[in-house]
């Protein structure tokens, strides 16, 4: 029996179309075996739109042609637009792990980038920080989320493939403290042996001073 003020339909429904080819079928265009298909006419963007109030929030769709649905598009793109910044979550919304913004900056593991790719991570172990870069200072940021300690800091690794086959680092550029007491910083020169990484091979302390093969 059908619920109240409801209805049962067994079989495949179709609107626009008089053989529905799936569960729920929207217009005239083919259909495979998906449960639910949009088809648009020739020329047409074919899209799912989410509106609140008429207001379009939302749009996932294929492109009819260049420029469609969202700029930089061609014929046969997936296009995505939003009203607000997207947000992608992989724990049922728990925590935002992907963020587009309005202004097109992209975050990872923060929800509010501040800059074209901002990635971020809290926790407090040497190999975690946060990767930014500053369009508009023209600077790539790299921040440890590590406690402030002595030789602690943030570094560049050049990694590859290992005589294993496993990845591993070669070299590497690092930015370190000096000291906690005074926040001074130096600039060191890594790279590996067969038998260990990393071995310092050159810095340049805070007072411009440089050691090679010493610290």
């Amino acid at each position: 029996a059908a619920p109240s003020n409801g209805l049962i339909i067994q079989g495949n429904v179709g609107i626009g179309t008089t053989t529905p080819a799936t569960l729920l079928q929207i217009g005239s265009g083919g259909a495979s075996a998906a449960v639910f298909s949009v088809n648009a006419a020739s020329g047409q963007d074919t899209a799912l739109r989410l509106d609140t109030t008429g207001s379009e929030k939302f749009k996932i769709g294929l492109a009819a042609g260049t420029d469609n649905g969202s700029a930089g598009t061609v014929l046969g793109d997936t296009f995505f637009r939003s009203a607000g910044k997207m947000v992608f979550s992989a724990n049922q919304g728990t925590t935002g792990h992907l963020v587009i913004n309005t202004s097109g900056n992209v975050g990872i593991g923060t929800t509010s980038p501040g800059t074209t790719l901002d990635v971020y991570n809290t926790t407090a172990a040497p190999a975690s920080g946060n990767v930014a870069w500053d369009s508009t200072g023209g600077q790539l940021n790299i921040t440890s989320a590590a406690a402030n300690a002595t030789d602690g800091g943030s570094a560049l690794t050049f990694r590859s493939l290992l005589a294993g086959g496993l990845p591993g680092g070669f070299a590497a550029i690092k930015g370190g403290i000096e000291s906690t007491a005074s926040n001074n910083g130096y600039l060191s020169f890594l790279t590996r042996t067969d038998a260990a990484y990393a071995t310092e091979r050159m810095r340049i302390t805070s007072a411009g001073n440089v050691g090679i093969g010493t610290t």
